[in-house]
């Protein structure tokens, strides 16, 4: 899987304050597996190799979707990227950075920087706009924020998140 070189992409970011520190924080969003812990769509979530930079795993959705990662960049204790998707091109790339506010919490940023034209692929080209306009940008931003939701949830409390707990998002769960 790869980023097919220019093609446009669009945009969608959630951030939230984490009353853990950094290092915390950093245990939770860099473990192996560490989507099913806080991740309130998936139900898998399998690792091929854990590796930092290297990384790959797979995300298994409440709603059989099977998306796999690849990490490319990993600075320790702060931030990774990676690209996501099923086929020759990735749908998205994807940026986790933690912010230390003070010594007793934190901040996570998700940045999504999807490719509607590989994502929406299998509609016309001429109507991709419209559904990007109308369902899906709004449905990733609602996505974002479930999950850094959920990473918060979770570091906060030490509790495993459940099933659509910030909500039902079709594109990735089920009820």
């Amino acid at each position: 899987m790869k980023i097919k070189e220019g093609f446009p992409f669009k945009m969608v970011q959630f951030s939230s304050k984490i009353e853990v520190t950094k290092e915390t924080l950093w245990n939770v969003i860099s473990r192996p597996k560490n989507l099913e812990l806080f991740h309130p769509f998936v139900k898998e979530n399998p690792t091929e190799r854990w590796n930092k930079k290297d990384s790959r795993d797979t995300i298994i959705y409440y709603n059989n979707l099977v998306l796999n990662r690849i990490f490319l960049d990993w600075v320790e204790g702060k931030s990774y990227t990676l690209i996501i998707g099923n086929s020759a091109y990735a749908t998205a790339k994807v940026h986790w950075d933690i912010i230390e506010n003070d010594s007793k919490n934190t901040s996570i940023n998700i940045t999504i920087y999807y490719y509607p034209s590989v994502a929406l692929g299998k509609y016309p080209a001429m109507l991709q706009p419209l559904i990007d306009w109308i369902y899906l940008k709004p449905k990733l931003k609602e996505y974002v924020k479930s999950v850094v939701l959920g990473i918060k949830f979770y570091s906060e409390s030490g509790i495993k998140v459940k099933k659509n707990q910030f909500g039902f998002n079709p594109m990735f769960s089920r009820l």
